[in-house]
């Protein structure tokens, strides 16, 4: 990733001072050499010292100097229809595509991207951020201008940014309330721009605008299989094609194990080995959890093509343990139970050389859907038959007896969803947005996902932590936007067949996965089977942190009893024995008490 910032004002003073702000570059980037037209300063930081300064130089001359951060799936198509010969950049790229068509060139460029263009003679800022928003871009504004950056820390550098914490904001992730804004931040002065929309500044003001809405794809109704299995191999050997050492986190899963097997056969085709990395028990390990050793082992012995690096921590590798380099190399926490787990992957991929690691997460919010409301949804649409012999499967497979089917697959999704709508509307009561959504339509849970600010809370965190601090980059092959457009299109009858859930994904994955993996029905344990016994074998030392500091503000937050209520519930246990309250009060709110905390102590040291 390359990382950029710009300020559009009209103080002099204020942009000399951004640019000295500025000077110092982010964690493992060299600075790039900034540029100045007028009322603006763009500048952006690369491995490579200079790189970034050449092409803004070589975009200037189309009237937009133009900085993106970005990774394009496949760019030899978008170079052809450009008829662009210029250095093999994706930035360089990017910019060609701006030049030809303006703020419609997000529509031709396919990956994860974010870019900032500037137009002197108009005095026009234009930010744009990919769909599915694994690259971040934030922004505050000023009364006479505006400033942004990739990196929410570089905001947090310049002494005319307020860094007030957002009470809204800590409130709404408390309470799981997914009803906030998406440009919300957990500061007040700064807005994250969301993804698949597009800024503008200029004369008429600032104005911000969704350009993506996912597209409706023709599906082929006898085969619907083949289409998801081609873009979901497609999207894999995407991301790998200038990875020079590559990895996978591998679960052991349906999702991570698929990207697993695709990319472990394409690298073979280039004389290339896959690593993958898998979180498992310690060996002698005794206790009440399981792990997924078994099933990664059959990865490994239907490829052939992989070496694995088992990561087996100590259950005295707290939950905690890399929160605090979180939150310095981020500004803010990230939105994960498992950042130990992953800071040992990335600190594990560093070490290894790798500089591309793969990542299962999301796949089973789309091309491996695993929810519920396939059967009323039938019924919506008067399949009875079919979905009766849905019913059927479902009884013949012991999932439940025939009232509880009946109540769970039929009247929760036709009956007591618009029930509960309408006793709200009786009762004038908004309902939070993940009310009832558990038997909404297949279509309408897909939807709600891939709204601006719902999977971006994981992906900008999770790809800026690794890449900010370790160098790798990381990427969510599931998440690609031609699989959200496909999924979003399959018919819901597809979904679930014969009472199988995760139906489709099962189908196209046929002769990729081990039939092991691929036919199995359990979600399988954790991403890190030892989650409980690390909070309860680092009790006395949460205890002790958050008595030391139950009178600072961290705690007029968060419910300072209940931290301490469920925390001393926590037991070791396998995943079905893990409390909610574990989550709720302990690692969530857990993290954003440290979090606060870090804040007031860092605003305590501040110059």
């Amino acid at each position: 990733m390359t990382p950029f910032a710009g300020l559009l004002c009209s103080d002099a003073a204020r942009l000399q001072l951004a640019a000295s702000a500025w000077h110092a570059p982010p964690a493992g980037h060299a600075l790039a050499q900034d540029w100045r037209a007028g009322s603006a300063c763009l500048i952006q930081w690369s491995h490579a010292p200079g790189s970034a300064l050449q092409s803004l130089r070589s975009a200037a001359s189309a009237g937009w100097h133009v900085v993106a951060d970005c990774r394009l799936d496949d760019p030899e198509p978008l170079a052809r229809q450009l008829d662009y010969r210029g250095p093999a950049d994706p930035g360089a790229l990017v910019r060609a595509a701006f030049d030809r068509w303006g703020d419609a060139a997000a529509q031709h460029i396919t990956g994860e991207f974010a870019l900032a263009a500037w137009h002197p003679a108009r005095a026009e800022l234009l930010l744009c951020r990919d769909p599915v928003g694994g690259y971040p871009l934030y922004y505050h504004q000023m009364e006479d201008g505006l400033v942004f950056a990739t990196d929410l820390p570089l905001l947090l550098r310049l002494p005319f940014v307020s860094r007030r914490l957002d009470t809204r904001t800590i409130a709404a992730m408390l309470s799981n309330d997914t009803r906030r804004p998406a440009s919300d931040t957990y500061y007040e002065a700064i807005k994250l721009l969301p993804a698949g929309h597009i800024l503008t500044h200029g004369k008429g003001g600032l104005v911000v605008t969704r350009w993506w809405r996912p597209a409706a794809i023709e599906i082929r109704r006898s085969d619907p299989e083949t289409g998801l299995r081609d873009a979901v191999t497609a999207a894999v050997e995407e991301r790998i094609r200038d990875g020079r050492k590559v990895a996978v986190q591998l679960s052991g899963g349906l999702d991570s194990s698929a990207v697993a097997c695709i990319a472990a056969r394409r690298l073979k085709q280039t004389g290339r080995r896959l690593i993958a990395f898998s979180s498992v028990l310690p060996p002698e390990w005794r206790g009440p959890e399981t792990d997924e050793r078994a099933h990664v082992e059959a990865v490994l012995a239907s490829e052939g093509n992989i070496d694995i690096r088992w990561l087996d921590l100590p259950a005295q590798c707290g939950p905690f343990i890399a929160s605090e380099q979180g939150f310095a190399l981020l500004g803010q926490p990230a939105y994960s139970n498992v950042g130990h787990i992953e800071r040992q992957f990335a600190q594990l991929g560093r070490e290894l050389g790798v500089d591309v690691m793969l990542s299962g997460f999301g796949g089973d919010f789309f091309a491996s859907w695993r929810g519920r409301g396939v059967i009323a949804a039938l019924l919506r649409e008067r399949q009875w038959k079919r979905a009766a012999a849905e019913l059927a499967a479902l009884r013949g497979a012991g999932t439940g007896t025939w009232p509880r089917l009946l109540k769970r697959e039929i009247l929760e999704p036709l009956v007591s969803r618009p029930l509960a709508q309408k006793l709200r509307h009786r009762r004038a009561r908004p309902a939070p947005a993940l009310e009832s959504l558990a038997v909404a339509h297949p279509r309408e849970q897909m939807r709600f996902i891939c709204q601006p600010g719902r999977m971006e809370l994981v992906l900008n965190a999770s790809v800026q932590f690794f890449s900010r601090g370790f160098g790798v980059s990381l990427r969510f092959p599931l998440l690609d936007r031609r699989i959200v457009e496909y999924m979003l299109s399959v018919p819901a009858g597809e979904l679930q067949r014969d009472g199988e859930t995760r139906s489709l994904f099962r189908r196209a994955m046929k002769g990729v996965l081990p039939e092991s993996i691929r036919l199995r029905q359990d979600k399988g344990p954790a991403f890190d089977p030892l989650l409980a016994a690390r909070v309860a074998a680092a009790r006395q030392d949460l205890q002790s942190w958050s008595e030391r500091t139950k009178d600072l503000t961290c705690w007029q937050h968060v419910d300072h009893a209940g931290f301490v209520r469920e925390l001393a519930a926590v037991k070791p246990a396998a995943r079905e024995g893990w409390r909610p309250g574990m989550f709720r009060h302990v690692l969530q709110a857990g993290l954003l008490a440290r979090f606060i905390e870090w804040h007031a102590r860092n605003e305590s040291c501040a110059p």
